[in-house]
């Protein structure tokens, strides 16, 4: 009987025994497991944030040969781990989206409250894979400098007179009938000073007046006459740059007072001053003027199809009548003039179709005349009268002083 009773304990001792090693075994079991979906996760993870970095790469690479990119990327996969990432420049609510401010004029609320200012680029990558999914972030500044952010950029007073039409088109991507808007015709003022735009007659701007901060419509705009604008804003004032161009062995003074047709070389020069019905065309390049450029009414400078022509005026100014300029390609980024820091005064009285970018920041800009002006224009001042249409070209935007898009010098200031 007792070996029946022994028999007995040590069969509930064995259950026992089993029971507690089925408990741990499940246990570790479990907490394997548990440990495994950690692991899991974790490894999604980290392939979650690597796709959205390839998101980031992929974004820099279409912004190196477009900085005005903004197509965005939809759920691109990786090719070993099946990962995605996605690129929208879609603004919303609940959707991570990239902003590309490279051709703006001020500072915009991008994503999630970040500041971005005019010249960058915010990228926002979201990567996904499996139930994980990571957000990475890229702030880009724009490489070189783009002299030509507004239509019309004036540091100080602003005065227009007369009849006058604002507005932008593209011919990065097409003719202006095809790409016109009625957006982006900006005038801006890095003045915030009582009357330091002042309109008078009618104007038609089909964009912003903008002053510098602290400014208002009430105080800094003063409008006479029939004027018309989208909306009134403040923005940061420029700092304005000059452009250093070359200079060579001068070829002396180049001067025409008669009739004539003939091919100016680049070069540096002490000054260019063209009178008569004489027809000169610039050969692609860069041409320095030492001293003052002028261009009588019945001139004319023209610029070979296709050629980039940059001009550097260094003296004190710049004066053209007429037509005085020809420019066939139709493309402003071909053609461009620069006023260095001595260059004071520029008067401009024509008409016809200009095609050019005149960039002058410590000039006295007096424009007359009837004329379709497309490009931008900078100064210090501005007297504008008579009855023109001004045409910013938001190509210009994406352009350095060379004259070529501004594309592979894309630097990245910060990521999150």
């Amino acid at each position: 009987m007792r070996r029946f009773k022994q028999k007995g304990y040590v069969l509930i001792l064995a259950v026992i025994v089993m029971m507690v090693l089925i408990y741990f075994s499940a246990m570790y079991l479990n907490f394997f497991s548990a440990e495994h979906r950690i692991a899991m996760n974790g490894e999604q993870k980290l392939i979650a944030i690597e796709a959205a970095n390839a998101g980031i790469e992929d974004a820099l690479y279409y912004i190196s040969t477009d900085k005005t990119w903004s197509t965005g990327l939809s759920d691109v996969s990786l090719p070993h781990s099946g990962a995605k990432y996605t690129v929208t420049f879609t603004k919303s609510s609940t959707v991570p989206y990239s902003t590309n401010n490279i051709s703006g004029s001020s500072t915009v609320t991008g994503y999630n409250g970040r500041q971005v200012p005019a010249g960058f680029i915010h990228i926002v990558s979201v990567g996904t894979f499996g139930r994980n999914s990571d957000v990475e972030e890229a702030l880009l500044s724009g490489g070189s400098t783009s002299y030509f952010t507004v239509g019309t950029f004036i540091r100080e007073n602003i005065a227009i007179s007369g009849s006058h039409f604002f507005d932008s088109y593209d011919s990065s991507k097409g003719t202006y009938s095809a790409t016109a808007t009625t957006t982006g015709g900006d005038v801006r003022t890095n003045s915030a000073l009582a009357s330091s735009v002042v309109f008078s007659g009618y104007a038609d701007v089909r964009g912003n007046i903008i002053a510098g901060t602290g400014g208002s419509a009430a105080s800094t705009l003063v409008t006479n006459g029939v004027i018309n604008y989208k909306g009134f804003s403040t923005a940061t004032p420029t700092e304005f740059t000059f452009p250093s161009p070359t200079v060579g062995t001068s070829k002396g003074d180049f001067k025409v007072s008669a009739y004539n047709v003939m091919t100016l070389s680049p070069g540096t020069y002490d000054s260019i001053d063209i009178k008569g019905a004489s027809v000169i065309t610039l050969t692609e390049g860069d041409y320095v003027i030492k001293g003052t450029l002028d261009i009588g009414a019945s001139a004319n400078i023209k610029i070979t199809p296709g050629s980039k022509v940059r001009i550097y005026v260094l003296g004190q100014s710049m004066d053209f009548s007429g037509s005085c300029f020809t420019n066939d390609s139709q493309i402003p980024g071909n053609f461009l003039i620069f006023g260095g820091p001595n260059c004071t005064s520029v008067s401009m009285s024509g008409y016809g179709n200009q095609y050019v970018g005149l960039y002058a920041p410590n000039a006295a800009l007096k424009i007359s005349g009837s004329m379709d002006l497309y490009g931008a224009i900078v100064g210090k001042t501005l007297d504008l009268s008579g009855y023109s249409f001004f045409h910013y070209d938001k190509a210009l935007g994406n352009t350095s002083s060379s004259g070529s898009a501004s594309s592979g010098t894309m630097t990245i200031k910060s990521r999150w």
